[in-house]
């Protein structure tokens, strides 16, 4: 698939290319701030000592006169550029991150009244677009809405249990998963490894293996085959449900405090969930959802510079700071496709 870039300054580009000669002031700019001497001093100093048995004429006085002219060249630049040269404001950076914290959010909404998008797209590149604000994540939030979603993966199984769609087996892989996930502490890891080189470990393993050779036996069997393929499609089912869950509640339960928390969530069971199903579709779907919501944010930018709530240049940084999020993410998207 073909990406065009979206760029908002293609056609002063072209009234830059068509601009008229530079000024004197411009060519004297551009004298004193070109090479100051390399190849002067080095043809200087490359003068042999002595020419037909005799002291070559002036040498000296030609290394100091190269030598001169170079001091001087970087001297005169030092004094006359600044004068020369437009000041450079300093743009107050708090403004440039309260804007384009408000970019962002205009883009977010957008895309949440997409009505027509995928959610499961819609909430990856929401996650992806929340990122853009750099927000310091509230660990306490992040624990607090961590539990809160196993609660709904469990009450979703439950009720896919009792309608008959899912087993006990698969409904206890799936929730002992995302209860997992809320206990992830240093003294679980250490245990961990401990266990696993032990000597039962080692015993347990064994058995394990004796029990995948024995599996991979029965798999090959009419009814192997059969319970494999029941088992994978309670598991998709299990998946999506519980995924679709969580994305609701997520959607539900997000405010303005806690977005920074639900964006750490929503990545968690994104990522998780990749691991069903990632197609060229999918990164095609994202792509083009990821391409309109940058387009919101030039045009929100653009709106901004017009109303003059921004001035030029925080409108030059926010676009600036569009496009770098912009090459960053098709970078990810085309490392991740080839995978």
């Amino acid at each position: 698939m073909e990406v065009k870039f979206v760029t908002p300054h293609s056609q002063n580009q072209h009234n830059r290319n068509l601009r008229s000669r530079p000024n004197s002031k411009d060519s004297f700019i551009m004298a004193v701030s070109g090479i100051h001497g390399t190849i002067t001093l080095s043809m200087a100093l490359s003068i042999p000592l002595t020419l037909s048995g005799h002291l070559f004429p002036f040498r000296n006085e030609l290394i100091f006169l190269a030598a001169l002219v170079i001091l001087l060249s970087l001297l005169i630049p030092t004094i006359v550029l600044p004068r020369l040269l437009p000041t450079i404001t300093k743009l107050d950076q708090n403004s440039i991150a309260t804007y384009r914290n408000q970019m962002v959010d205009y883009s977010i909404q957008r895309l949440k009244n997409n009505t027509s998008a995928n959610p499961r797209d819609r909430d990856y590149v929401i996650d992806t677009l929340v990122s853009q604000k750099g927000q310091q994540v509230d660990r306490k939030q992040v624990m607090l809405l961590m539990r809160q979603t196993v609660q709904v993966v469990q009450q979703t199984l439950t009720d896919l249990s009792n309608q008959g769609k899912i087993n006990n087996k698969v409904a206890n892989i799936i929730a002992q998963r995302a209860s997992m996930s809320t206990d992830r502490r240093f003294s679980n890891y250490l245990r961990f490894l401990l266990r696993r080189f032990s000597r039962k470990s080692r015993q347990n393993r064994q058995k394990f293996r004796e029990r995948k050779q024995n599996f991979l036996e029965y798999s090959k069997t009419e009814e192997g085959k059969k319970t494999i393929a029941d088992f994978q499609n309670q598991m998709k089912l299990a998946e999506d449900a519980t995924f679709k869950s969580v994305s609701k509640f997520l959607a539900q339960t997000e405010t303005k405090e806690n977005s920074g928390a639900v964006a750490f969530i929503r990545r968690f069971y994104n990522v998780q969930h990749e691991r069903i199903s990632n197609s060229d579709a999918d990164n095609d779907r994202r792509i083009q959802l990821f391409i309109a919501a940058l387009q919101d944010e030039y045009s929100f930018v653009a709106n901004q510079y017009a109303q003059k709530k921004i001035t030029k240049e925080q409108a030059d940084q926010l676009n600036q700071s569009i496009s770098t999020d912009q090459l960053i993410y098709m970078q990810n998207i085309s490392g991740g496709a080839g995978e």
